[in-house]
């Protein structure tokens, strides 16, 4: 199913899925192939809060609870970075427009074996990675 958006994009309408297909990864647990309503109110509640997005890769990004390590969650899966994601993560593909698209069968496949195994961090550990940005404009 698609929702129309009134956007103009060389010459063609833009259509933007109202619901994507992404792989949800929970904390201690595995990750799972989940279907999420492409919306902000769903992704607010999918990840319990205020909502962050990080690329991954080109066309795929996280997203996440972007208080998630200020509010206690428990830590998740470590990025490449050294970073610790705090609760619930979903991965999603992204377009050009910064809108959230379905991951394909090889995105699912890829992910799902990069996120599979689940991680335990100390409370410690997720508190050390916590970094807040200031931008001035």
């Amino acid at each position: 199913m698609q929702l129309e958006i009134n956007h103009i994009y060389k010459g063609e309408k833009y259509v933007k899925e109202e619901k994507i297909r992404v792989l949800m990864i929970e904390p201690h647990k595995y990750p799972q192939e989940h279907i999420l309503k492409n919306d902000l109110n769903s992704m607010q509640e999918a990840v319990g809060g205020l909502i962050d997005i990080i690329g991954l890769e080109e066309n795929v990004c996280v997203l996440l609870n972007d208080d998630g390590k200020l509010i206690g969650l428990d830590g998740n899966r470590r990025l490449w970075n050294g970073d610790i994601i705090a609760g619930t993560f979903y991965v999603c593909g992204s377009d050009n427009e910064g809108n959230l698209t379905s991951l394909n069968d090889e995105q699912i496949e890829r992910y799902s074996q990069m996120f599979f195994e689940p991680q335990e961090f100390r409370k410690e550990e997720v508190e050390e990675t916590i970094r807040i940005d200031f931008f001035m404009f």
